[in-house]
């Protein structure tokens, strides 16, 4: 019974190294989200503002969400979008 016991014991080791890593992924993930998201707040937010002065704090929210936070995404979706008005 007692070799049971050791031959589980290295496998329950590595279980426990599995669990250990997924939470340490899980952790910077969610500080890599934090990061992104002061990001947004501090910098991708008053930069559209400041391109696009015209555009409602509501429409520029929508496009920061519907670009994921990605900065160049969004400056790209508001560009094609007055591209498009103007053309009508």
């Amino acid at each position: 019974m007692g070799d049971a016991a050791e031959k589980a014991s290295p496998e329950e080791e590595e279980q426990r190294e599995d669990v250990a890593m997924d939470e340490w992924a899980m952790e910077e993930r969610e500080r890599d989200e934090a990061k992104v998201s002061e990001q947004e707040e501090n910098v991708l937010l008053p930069l559209l503002k400041s391109m696009f002065p015209h555009v409602n704090d509501k429409v520029i929210a929508e496009v920061m969400e519907a670009s994921g936070g990605d900065g160049d995404m969004a400056i790209d979706l508001l560009m094609y979008t007055f591209s498009l008005a103007s053309a009508l």
